[in-house]
């Protein structure tokens, strides 16, 4: 496997669920990275498999324990999360009325609610366990949104948008 288009590990992986995100498929299971590293729940992009698949005859096969994948993508947009991270209240800013009735006819997240409807700006906020999923959902809105809440998230978004803006520099 390719974890990112960095060295090719060999794992050993029991495979549970299969979920399409943004035009790719991701299997998620139990994985054995080796050298004692075990998640429970890994996920492998079907598009990083590289080498030979074998099939390992001497262990037994660990199934996914009963209802784990029904709502594992509750707190989530995409298929990134970590354990033991947990979902925050994100309060988003809309700019104009077009991007503001945007996210409202195509929702962010199930947990979205509108808070303040626009006038001169409106408000969103969404809760979930933030990943790079949610970054680029967010950035894809550029300036026609404000993320105003909570202060760690802000700082995050704003680390991100000032490492965009060196590139340019």
């Amino acid at each position: 496997y390719n974890a990112g288009y960095k060295e090719h590990l060999s794992v050993v992986f029991h495979p549970h669920f299969l979920k399409e995100y943004n035009s790719r498929w991701f299997l998620f299971g139990h994985m054995d990275k080796g050298n004692g590293i075990i998640l429970e729940v890994g996920n492998c992009a079907l598009d990083r498999i590289v080498g030979d698949i074998g099939f390992v005859d001497d262990i037994s096969y660990i199934a996914a324990p009963k209802e784990r994948y029904l709502h594992y993508f509750d707190d989530i947009i995409g298929v990134s999360k970590m354990p033991n991270d947990i979902p925050i209240e994100i309060t988003i800013e809309t700019l104009d009325q077009y991007t503001h009735n945007r996210i409202l006819t195509k929702p962010v997240h199930q947990s979205q609610k509108e808070v303040k409807p626009f006038d001169t700006t409106g408000r969103i906020t969404i809760c979930v366990i933030p990943n790079k999923e949610l970054m680029g959902v967010v950035l894809g809105f550029g300036n026609h949104i404000r993320i105003i809440a909570p202060d760690n998230f802000v700082d995050i978004y704003k680390t991100e948008l000032e490492n965009m803006l060196r590139l340019y520099e």
